[in-house]
């Protein structure tokens, strides 16, 4: 039961996004101009592998050492992150999760489901234990199985939709022209 049906397959090839990255590369596939207030509107598509960059560069940023080392795969509506798990210091294994992301009140919320060690599925109550054990350690706040991304996170924009379908992440987006020339200013400043 605590070996892996599957073994995982690590991503070795990840890579720190900075945000001239995020500016230089192809994210945006349409966007269009708003008044009242000026604004941009817009679909932003994130490929798998740039997905697991940008996760690589928050695992990183915040040192979530646990998520370091993991193969990320995007499937319809879901996020499968595997990664390997050694319980007692001599049973190695791994452990899966499938997160499914939501916009709720400007914030992400990134519910846990399905949560295995090994063929072991683990129910939601220890999900949420494990999560609030590890409250200190992460920057995010944290309800039950769901880790919830504030809006400060993901400032200038303003996320209205997040889909994700077979390897791809679709962000529904749009920014006022007043939070770009901040973010810029500050962004200059540092």
């Amino acid at each position: 039961m605590l070996l892996p049906s599957e073994k995982v397959t690590l991503d070795t090839n990840n890579k720190i996004i900075t945000i001239e990255d995020l500016l230089k590369d192809n994210f945006i596939e349409s966007f269009e101009i708003l008044n009242n207030p000026i604004r941009l509107k817009g679909i932003l598509e994130i490929s798998q592998e740039e997905f697991r960059d940008i996760l690589y560069t928050v695992i990183t940023k915040y040192n979530i050492e646990e998520f370091k080392r993991n193969e990320t795969t995007l499937h319809d509506d879901f996020i499968k992150i595997k990664a390997p798990y050694r319980i007692l210091n001599f049973i190695d294994t791994q452990y899966e999760v499938n997160i499914y992301p939501s916009i709720i009140g400007n914030n992400l919320h990134l519910k846990l489901k399905d949560v295995k060690i090994g063929k072991l599925k683990l129910p939601n109550s220890i999900v949420s234990a494990v999560l609030k054990s590890n409250m200190n350690t992460l920057p995010f706040e944290i309800e039950k199985n769901e880790i919830i991304v504030g809006s400060s996170y993901i400032e200038p924009l303003k996320i209205e939709t997040i889909e994700v379908i077979k390897d791809k992440v679709i962000l529904n987006i749009f920014v006022t022209a007043t939070d770009i020339i901040e973010f810029i200013g500050e962004y200059n400043t540092k």
